[in-house]
């Protein structure tokens, strides 16, 4: 999350987990506050059990929603020319891939899930 943070560029996330809050509970009003001072937006497509435990005073940020069957412990953010791949369990796991054309090609299949999605 610093890494994103470091890049300083639009952030997407699908399969997003609503066992982060929980999970980093004190990292992330920091970095919820750093988006906000370097004005980075963030988009996330959630799975819609996640609905109510959503605050609604998270800065730069859009949320849609995908049918509950899509819920997933796994999550991948993209962002600059990276896309990370985030499996929340006990001990949480990140492989970060540094590579523009496969960055590119995610954000590509975001915008398709992004418009597929419910607000």
């Amino acid at each position: 999350f610093n890494d994103q943070l470091k890049e300083r560029k639009e952030i997407l996330v699908f399969g997003a987990s609503r066992d982060i809050s929980h999970i980093l509970k004190y990292y992330l009003p920091h970095y919820d506050n750093a988006r906000k001072k370097y004005n980075i937006p963030v988009k996330i497509i959630y799975d819609n059990s996640s609905k109510q435990s959503l605050s609604k005073n998270i800065p730069l940020f859009e949320v849609k929603f995908l049918p509950k069957e899509y819920a997933s412990p796994a999550s991948t953010n993209i962002y600059g020319d990276k896309v990370a791949i985030l499996l929340w369990e006990e001990e949480p796991l990140a492989i970060v891939i540094k590579n523009k054309k496969i960055a590119d090609a995610y954000r590509s299949f975001f915008s398709l899930l992004w418009k597929t999605a419910k607000s």
